[in-house]
């Protein structure tokens, strides 16, 4: 059996295609997507104790909305003022128990966070979109953790 030139070429291409596509890893996107979000959910909560208020203005939607441990809601335009005044004693602590689920242009990140000053610890949920090819964070809410 004789083979073309053409059919040569083809059976050549998909042996280099398997070859170095066959080390791929089709779940990496979606870890790489989740380690990004992580670290971008750790800026956020870093950003307003250092006074970072570019990065708060850029990360932070329009709509943003923040539903505090006391029940209380802010803005956007709040946490930007509170971005100003910065106060690097509350610079938070990684968060443990971090869970990052994304659903195509949407995130759910939830986990724990405890804080330098007064060791207090919450339970965070924050939710992200991705608008213009950047993540922006539209929600989050936090609950305290009762000291035992």
């Amino acid at each position: 059996m004789q083979m073309t030139n053409a059919a040569i070429l083809a059976v050549a291409l998909l042996v280099v295609g398997a070859a170095v596509g066959g080390g791929r890893n089709p779940a990496q996107p979606q870890v790489d997507m989740e380690k990004k979000l992580a670290g971008l959910e750790q800026e956020l909560v870093a950003a307003a104790p250092k006074g970072d208020v570019t990065f708060l203005d850029r990360v932070l939607a329009k709509e943003y909305r923040l539903t505090g441990p006391d029940g209380a809601v802010t803005d956007k335009k709040a946490e930007l003022q509170k971005g100003k005044a910065g106060n690097p004693a509350y610079e938070p602590i990684a968060a443990t128990d971090l869970q990052v689920n994304v659903y195509g242009d949407a995130a759910v990140l939830t986990g724990r966070r405890a804080y330098q000053v007064g060791g207090n610890e919450f339970r965070f949920t924050s939710v992200y979109v991705l608008r213009d090819g950047r993540w922006q964070c539209v929600a989050r809410q936090v609950t305290s953790i009762p000291k035992p």
